[in-house]
């Protein structure tokens, strides 16, 4: 049996270093004040032999350093030296050589559900079953102490995979069942024909598929063809649509040219030339008298002046200094009378030949204008004479020769086209719908033989996690009652050693009948000795019922069968009196002649009873050995 020789460690929960070395039959009490690491050491062997923790933080400095853990086993000269690191924590070193965590707990004998069951009674465990009023529940916690707890979380894993392959389970068969539906629904499209016959059937409308194809491309051809042709004769009608059009619009024009040569002929425009220019001249005329009648206006307007502007001097004349006398004055005013009278005639024969010219000026405008009008017809005539020639012309050049060929029905046509082109395509839907039903039909029964294989590995791993989970609680019983007898009797051997007046019976199911007659049918009963009767609360404190609870692991600690010979009691004297305490301490120490003993406990008179005391205490966050 493998005790534990070492325990060192560095940067791991609260420890920055750990070194302490152990001696098998003996007892190591743990003692310090609450929270200062106790429980950490044995967390430490937890974590190197099970890569198991309760705590949140596996590093010392909270994740910042990488940390290790070694816990060294001895058994005889046999000597394990296992390790981990919180760099790769999956991996486990026994003397320097990786192994797999099934072979450590193959080597030592033990996995981490029956190291907790058997070697680690905890305050937790203690307070729980103190506080369980139930028998049922006492059996409860009475099976994990056995190891049973693990049959139990197996059973919730294997309950959690037989609803999920029951569902999986359901749902493929659903499958099938629609698939099934789908293939005879896909068969009545059939129309209940057997698959080659409705092949058969697709390959004559394929045929026939084929003829109408044929036929669209000669009447497709032949639609070219009569498009062509139906051009020409479209050609000949805008031939002739254009000459009858252009025809029309020439006699138009025709009649248009000759109205014109009428009014032209009408028009005298010789004549209109010739009393034009005699008007020309004639205005010519009166504009050279309107010229002269101005000129002797302003002559004699000017001598009137000059003869005023003498009257007005005294003396000499100054131009030709001859000396102005009254009498000449006199007879220069008589002069100016006659000038003046002679003025007033030249201007009345100015105004009536400048009324008479501005007459011929507008008579002349209203000559060229005529002449000029008849002029621009003249032109006019002319191009309209020419733009027929031309228009007569090219219709002459252009003549087009009509078509020989029949013009051809073109609707007629295309209605063939049309019809040839609609059967054609409802053939090839028909095609494609039946050749549609039979590849859905395929796949169809592809899909259900693959759903029904899967079916089938879905059934097996439903009833075989069923069966697992109807089957577990009678392995549970089984193992109870294999037990039952050897538990018993150390139970009460353990219980008489103490000096308590109890003992306990285990009682299972006696018929086994369904899975759920057959879930945690056993019980744990402590029966008053005095009383003769089960005990109850009145009959039991709450120290002897630790001690009844610690008698109870120290026999299910012998007869594990687990090969490391170590026991932890983890604060579990919490709710003892001094008698108890005593009783409690005495058989402890007991254990220590067969096997290793760590307590822990914050008690300075407990931890002072045992064999080996190691103080602990903390400083600056970190745990460290007094």
């Amino acid at each position: 049996m493998h005790y534990i020789k070492r325990v060192k460690a560095e940067n791991l929960f609260s420890w920055k270093e750990l070194n302490c070395s152990f001696s098998d039959a003996t007892t190591y009490a743990f003692k310090g004040e609450n929270g200062v690491g106790k429980s950490s050491v044995f967390e430490i062997i937890i974590w190197v032999l099970f890569h198991k923790t309760t705590k949140k933080n596996v590093k010392g400095d909270y994740g910042k350093t990488d940390g290790w853990g070694r816990v060294t086993l001895k058994w005889g000269d046999h000597v394990l030296r296992i390790q981990r690191n919180t760099t790769t924590p999956n991996a486990v070193y026994i003397n320097t050589e990786m192994v797999t965590q099934e072979y450590l707990e193959d080597i030592i004998g033990c996995n981490f559900s029956t190291f907790m069951a058997a070697n680690m009674c905890s305050q937790k465990r203690v307070s729980a079953f103190v506080g369980e009023s139930s028998d049922a529940g006492k059996a409860k916690i009475f099976g994990q102490m056995l190891g049973c707890g693990i049959l139990d979380k197996m059973r919730e894993k294997i309950n959690k995979k037989k609803n999920s392959y029951e569902v999986q389970y359901a749902e493929a068969k659903g499958k099938v069942d629609s698939c099934s539906e789908t293939i005879d629904t896909i068969k009545m499209e059939l129309d209940d024909v057997e698959v080659d016959e409705y092949l058969k059937m697709i390959d004559k409308r394929k045929k026939k598929l084929k003829k109408l194809e044929e036929k669209n491309k000669i009447l497709s051809e032949e639609y070219k063809g009569a498009i062509a042709i139906d051009k020409l004769w479209q050609s000949w009608d805008k031939w002739q649509t254009g000459k009858k059009m252009i025809e029309e619009n020439i006699g138009k024009d025709i009649e248009k040219l000759n109205n014109m040569k009428k009014e032209l002929d009408n028009s005298e425009l010789d004549k209109l030339r010739e009393n034009l220019k005699e008007i020309s001249e004639q205005r010519d005329e009166y504009e050279t008298k309107i010229a002269k009648a101005s000129h002797n206006c302003s002559s004699i307007q000017s001598t009137i002046s000059e003869l005023q502007n003498i009257i007005a001097i005294d003396g000499e004349c100054p131009t030709c200094k001859t000396e102005i006398t009254a009498s000449t004055k006199k007879n220069m005013k008589k002069k100016i009378k006659e000038l003046e009278e002679n003025l007033i005639e030249s201007k009345e024969y100015f105004k009536k030949i400048q009324k008479e010219t501005i007459q011929l000026r507008k008579d002349e405008i209203a000559f060229r204008d005529d002449v000029n009008k008849i002029e621009q017809l003249l032109v006019q005539v002319k191009q309209l004479e020419a733009s027929i020639r031309e228009r007569t012309k090219s219709i002459e050049s252009s003549g087009m020769k009509k078509p020989e060929i029949k013009r051809p029905d073109l609707q007629s046509i295309i209605d063939q086209v049309n019809i040839c082109s609609t059967n054609y395509h409802e053939y090839d839907k028909i095609i494609v719908q039946m050749e549609s039903n039979v590849n859905n039909l395929n796949k169809a029964v592809d899909k259900l033989e693959s759903c029904k294989t899967l079916l089938d590995k879905l059934e097996k791993l439903y009833y075989k996690y069923k069966w697992l989970f109807d089957n577990l609680p009678l392995m549970k019983l089984y193992f109870i009652n294999r037990n039952k007898v050897a538990l018993e009797n150390a139970i009460n051997d353990n219980i008489l050693n103490m000096g308590l007046y109890f003992h306990i019976e285990i009682d299972t199911q006696k018929k086994l009948k369904t899975s759920d007659e057959v879930r945690d049918k056993f019980s744990f009963k402590i029966i008053n000795n005095v009383r003769k009767r089960e005990a109850d609360k009145r009959d039991l404190s709450g120290g002897e019922e630790i001690c009844i609870l610690l008698a109870t692991q120290f026999a299910i600690n012998d007869i594990s069968g687990n090969n490391i010979g170590c026991e932890i009691y983890d604060e579990v004297f919490g709710a003892l009196d001094s008698k108890n305490e005593q009783i409690i301490i005495e058989a402890i120490k007991n254990r220590a002649k067969s096997r290793q003993v760590f307590t822990i406990s914050h008690k300075e008179e407990i931890s002072n009873s045992f064999h080996n005391t190691i103080s602990i205490g903390k400083k600056e966050g970190y745990s460290y050995v007094r």
